[in-house]
C-alpha cells in the first residue's frame, strides 16, 4: 500500500510539474480558460497557416472596407486619398518569414504627396503555423492584430483581416492587397468572393481604391518653358495647372526661376 501511495504522489508530482511547464511556456496572450491559439485573437474568420514564400516588395490596396481616419494609408482609404498600398521588406531568410518591416503610404491629392506610416509586422506566435500578426505603429506603438484568410503564397494577392477594430459603421476592416497595381485576374477576383463569403464577409461591402494616375514616390522634376522670357500667360498658366493637377502634380511645389540675360557687343 505505500509503495502504491508513493507512485500515485510521485505520478501527481509529474503532471502538476508538466502542467506548470506548459503554461509557463505559453506567450502573455494565453487567453483565460482555453488552450493558446493565435487563432482565437480573430474570432469568426479562418486564418491559413503560413505559406513557405516571402512577402517582401511593394503591394497596392485594392479593395478595402470603407474608413476615413488619420493620414492616407491603412486606415483612411477615403478623398483625397488615392494610390494606398505597402512595401515590405525583411531581414529573414525564406521560407518562413516572421517579421517584416513595414510602411504604409498613401498619396493625398489635396497636399500633392505621399502619406507614410512605419511599422513592424511580426507572427504574434511564430511557433504556430497560423498567419495572425500583430501590426506595431513604431511612432505609437499603438498594435493592430491582422490575420490572412487568404493569399497565393504570395505571389499576387493577399487577403487582410482586422481583429481588434471596425470602421466607424461596426463594420469589420477587410483590405485586398495586389502585387500589381491594375489589381485582381478574374479568378483571383472570384477566389477572394469565395473567401469572404466563406468568413461570413461581404464582398459588395467593399470599396475600390483609387489607383488612377497615381505619381511616382519621391520628387518628381519638373521644367516649364516658354518662348517669351516673361513666363505663361494667364490662360496658358491655368492649362498647365490643370494638366499637372491631372497627373498627380501640385503646381504650387513648384519653384519660379528669375532669369537674367546679360548683353555684351
Amino acid at each position: 500500500m505505500i509503495v502504491l501511495c508513493r507512485n500515485v504522489m510521485v505520478t501527481s508530482v509529474l503532471v502538476l510539474f508538466s502542467v506548470l511547464l506548459v503554461y509557463s511556456q505559453a506567450p502573455a496572450q494565453t487567453l483565460v480558460g482555453l488552450p493558446y491559439d493565435v487563432r482565437n485573437l480573430c474570432p469568426g474568420v479562418c486564418p491559413i497557416r503560413r505559406p513557405p514564400a516571402s512577402e517582401e516588395g511593394i503591394w497596392w490596396t485594392v479593395l478595402a472596407s470603407n474608413t476615413s481616419v488619420g493620414q492616407c494609408g491603412i486606415l483612411n482609404n477615403q478623398c483625397p486619398c488615392k494610390c494606398l498600398g505597402y512595401k515590405l521588406c525583411t531581414y529573414y531568410c525564406p521560407p518562413y518569414i516572421p517579421q517584416y518591416n513595414l510602411t504604409s503610404f498613401g498619396f493625398n491629392t489635396e497636399r500633392c504627396c505621399y502619406d507614410e506610416q512605419f511599422q513592424d509586422l511580426s507572427l504574434v506566435d511564430r511557433r504556430q503555423a497560423w498567419l495572425v500578426f500583430k501590426v506595431t505603429d513604431k511612432r505609437t506603438g499603438e498594435i493592430l492584430i491582422t490575420a490572412i484568410l487568404d493569399t497565393d503564397n504570395y505571389k499576387s494577392f493577399v487577403v487582410f483581416y482586422a481583429c481588434n477594430i471596425r470602421t466607424a459603421k461596426g463594420e469589420p476592416y477587410i483590405n485586398v492587397i495586389t502585387r500589381d497595381i491594375r489589381g485582381l485576374t478574374l479568378e483571383n477576383e472570384r477566389r477572394v468572393n469565395a473567401v469572404l463569403r466563406a468568413n461570413n464577409l461581404c464582398p459588395e461591402k467593399l470599396i475600390v481604391v483609387n489607383r488612377r494616375n497615381c505619381p511616382p514616390k519621391g520628387q518628381p522634376s519638373i521644367n516649364v518653358i516658354s518662348r517669351d522670357i516673361s513666363g505663361l500667360n494667364p490662360e496658358v498658366e491655368r492649362r498647365v495647372d490643370a494638366v499637372l493637377r491631372v497627373n498627380g502634380i501640385c503646381p504650387e511645389q513648384l519653384t519660379g526661376i528669375l532669369v537674367h540675360i546679360l548683353y555684351s557687343d
